[in-house]
């Protein structure tokens, strides 16, 4: 995996083999940022089952100014963490080791507002306790409760493209949706 562009563009990171992982393919991250680019300069991002740092990595490259990482994997967090140090951003960064469906509320406790919030959160995954809902869909119930998004932020959601998530919640609303094969990313933004 790679940087794009901006400031380290084309420095390598590094990245997780196995089926626990999904990177975010270049192709994707490219349009994603093709089509928040131009706003992504001295933004305060939130990148949500961060993984290996991908693409709060990528914005940070791009000019944003802060990036706060969540990531509960211990195996992610060593990649992650060592991504940060290769890159040399860890003054711009912040790293949080803890579940997301946990997180969310202190952020939102803490006044915390982002201008981008990535999610690439695990496609499949069924929350125990919550017969037949996939992991995205109670994460975006959370999303639309604990409104991170600064006036005018965007969320952006990776996931598989046979889930329909919902285009209108109490605080959020889908107005736009790409299909990448296997992927859907979809933005939102607040109310």
């Amino acid at each position: 995996m790679r940087i794009i562009a901006g400031q380290y563009k084309s420095r390598k990171i590094k990245n997780l083999d196995g089926e626990e992982v999904r990177p975010t393919l270049d192709r994707v991250k490219e349009s994603v940022f093709n089509i928040i680019g131009p706003d992504i300069s001295g933004a305060r991002i939130l990148d949500l089952f961060a993984g290996s740092g991908n693409l709060g990595l990528e914005a940070l490259s791009r000019g944003a100014v802060f990036a706060c990482f969540v990531e509960k994997n211990k195996r992610c967090q060593r990649v992650l963490l060592d991504n940060i140090k290769h890159l040399n951003v860890s003054t711009d960064s912040y790293f949080i080791e803890d579940n997301v469906f946990f997180i969310l509320e202190k952020l939102y406790n803490g006044g915390e507002k982002f201008d981008f919030i990535f999610a690439d959160p695990p496609y499949l995954e069924l929350v125990k306790g919550e017969k037949d809902r996939l992991l995205v869909e109670c994460f975006l119930d959370l999303i639309n409760k604990y409104c991170l998004l600064a006036p005018e932020g965007i969320l952006i959601v990776e996931h598989f493209k046979e889930v329909s998530l919902a285009s209108e919640m109490e605080n959020i609303f889908c107005f736009r949706k790409k299909k990448y094969g296997i992927v859907n990313v979809s933005f939102y933004k607040r109310r």
